[in-house]
């Protein structure tokens, strides 16, 4: 079906619905969705509005309920997943206030995210089988959860009835859990396939509609749309999209329209969406199937939660979580600074970034020296990296004289990721040099849509220059390595064919913002220490911090 086509359906479909009663040989319900809440309990508040908070989120979906009953066109409510982690609340108190305030939405299914498994399944098994979440269909088709046999609760699909209708609706969860989280023995295998196995399974069982529910990222999520035979809609998650029709309702920048639409042979089409993350929007999507079940109709949009009116008892709730927050959350001082490390480092060097990368090799380095293994440099790793995207906030401490706290590590690298060292030639560290600069072309250097969350290196012991202008493959002009092998620190030009030991998180050696170069690489050791630990580590023993921007990295043009 053309845009135009589909543009004409939706008009069609307003009109009706402003001309009278709703047409009886159509069947219309409305899908309100959510994902990416990230332990976003509470309201966030800027200098020009409040939104989001469990609170609000709830208002709007009886809101919203309401309406769509009055319209003829009754509404589930579904979540993509990422329900954990992202705030202090989910630090400090863990599942409890996930299971609590999220029982209280009145979701009728969800399906896992990755961050889900942020502690491992010890961390998820407690959620799954509580009071407030047992009732609630957790749907993940290509999970295989023999080997945790404590993750209960956990099914392919459920299915949902409607105005005597039913509707099937299917989970799925990215693979890369494997490599982002800790699912332990959990086994997650492609989506596509225990989809489409799933869907056939509800269609032959005589289900009306199907829903896929999942968190694998909008390409993947369109790729479903268009490989799944059965499949009316998808809602996604983990890509943390913004889709939106007409323009942005605040700050978000619109990574498609609302919805985006894949076209199918014989004229037919299957809507996707997501309502981008942080409880800041909730999704609205209104289906219109005619008498032969087949969609004719996809409209709506992600509706911005800055209105007042909250939840009363979530709001107390809410309050009840963060004064035992207050209580629990010790903060630590760790070391002083009243320089600002800049943590916005999403496409250019940052003082922060370097000082992480460093902390790096200062760890490796004490390892080294407990180990009294003899060596003929220095220091057997000279060169150390990590992405954006592991870097998730600035530390200010000039807002608490000049004092750093364990809290404020933990909140610029949330994700703990463990270190380690691996061996690669000079061609790989060119390959990853290219492949990063690539991401210039894309706003904050990142793809979302393709798990490309933040993909701008940044690097201790290597000064590189780049042209943003040359064709990309092309745009590394020079690269210069710290040595490992001398006795006193230099520079000298990379050479291709020989080999250098690095220093980086797990996350990229697996591959991670798809840095598949590394995957390659030899010799891995784990050094058995967090990029937290290593930063904190660094700041006790340095501090003051007087961390500078050293010109590590040179982007021309």
């Amino acid at each position: 079906m053309t845009a135009a086509r589909v543009t004409r359906a939706l008009l069609l479909t307003a009109a009706a619905a402003a001309a009278g009663p709703p047409d009886a040989s159509v069947f219309r319900f409305t899908v309100l969705h959510a994902n990416d809440m990230h332990a976003r309990y509470e309201e966030t508040c800027t200098d020009r509005t409040c939104f989001g908070g469990f609170a609000r989120m709830r208002a709007a979906v009886d809101a919203e309920r309401a309406r769509a009953a009055a319209a003829g066109a009754p509404a589930v409510f579904l979540h993509a997943g990422d329900l954990f982690f992202g705030t202090p609340f989910y630090d400090a108190l863990g599942w409890e206030p996930a299971a609590d305030l999220f029982g209280d939405l009145g979701a009728d299914a969800m399906c896992l995210g990755n961050h889900e498994f942020h502690n491992g399944p010890a961390g998820l098994a407690p959620f799954l089988s509580s009071k407030n979440i047992s009732s609630i269909p957790i749907v993940v088709t290509n999970i295989n959860t023999t080997g945790e046999p404590s993750l209960t609760n956990i099914r392919p699909s459920t299915v949902l009835t409607v105005n005597n209708r039913t509707i099937g609706i299917v989970g799925y969860l990215t693979p890369d859990v494997h490599m982002l989280n800790d699912p332990g023995r959990v086994i997650v295998s492609g989506e596509v396939d225990s989809v489409q196995a799933e869907v056939s399974k509800l269609k032959k069982s005589g289900v009306d509609f199907i829903i896929a529910l999942g968190h694998s990222g909008l390409e993947t999520d369109k790729k479903i749309a268009r490989e799944v035979a059965g499949v009316d809609a998808v809602v996604g998650g983990h890509s943390h999209s913004y889709l939106r029709t007409g323009p942005p309702q605040d700050m978000e920048i619109p990574a498609g329209p609302y919805p985006v639409i894949e076209k199918l042979s014989g004229n037919f089409f299957v809507p996707v969406v997501q309502a981008y993350a942080f409880t800041k929007y909730l999704g609205k999507l209104v289906l219109t199937f005619n008498s032969e079940n087949v969609l004719i109709s996809a409209e709506g949009g992600p509706i911005f939660l800055n209105s007042t009116d909250q939840d009363a008892k979530i709001m107390d709730k809410v309050k009840y979580y963060r004064k035992l927050l207050d209580q629990k959350e010790v903060r630590i001082a760790i070391g002083k600074t009243y320089v600002f490390l800049d943590g916005k480092c999403s496409c250019r060097e940052t003082n922060l970034g370097d000082l992480i990368t460093d902390s790096f090799i200062r760890a490796n380095m004490n390892i080294l020296l407990k180990s009294n293994k003899t060596y003929t440099g220095w220091t057997d790793a000279a060169i150390a990296i990590t992405v954006s995207s592991s870097i998730q906030s600035s530390i200010d401490a000039s807002k608490a004289r000049g004092i750093i706290y364990d809290t404020d590590v933990r909140r610029a690298l949330p994700y703990q990721t463990g270190l380690w060292k691996i061996t690669v030639n000079g061609s790989t560290i060119m390959k990853a040099l290219e492949y990063s600069s690539s991401l210039f072309d894309y706003v904050n250097c990142a793809i979302p849509e393709n798990s490309v969350f933040g993909g701008f290196l940044q690097m201790s012991g290597m000064h590189v220059e780049y042209n943003a202008k040359a064709h990309v493959g092309w745009r590394v002009k020079t690269v210069y390595i710290r040595c490992s092998e001398c006795m006193v620190p230099s520079y000298e030009p990379l050479e291709r064919e020989k080999s250098y030991r690095i220093i980086m998180p797990k996350y990229l050696i697996d591959g991670g913002d798809k840095f598949i170069m590394f995957k390659a690489g030899t010799n891995k050791e784990n050094l058995k220490i967090t990029e937290t630990e290593a930063l904190q580590e660094y700041i006790k023993k340095e501090s003051p911090i007087w961390a500078e921007h050293e010109n590590r990295i040179t982007i021309l043009n």
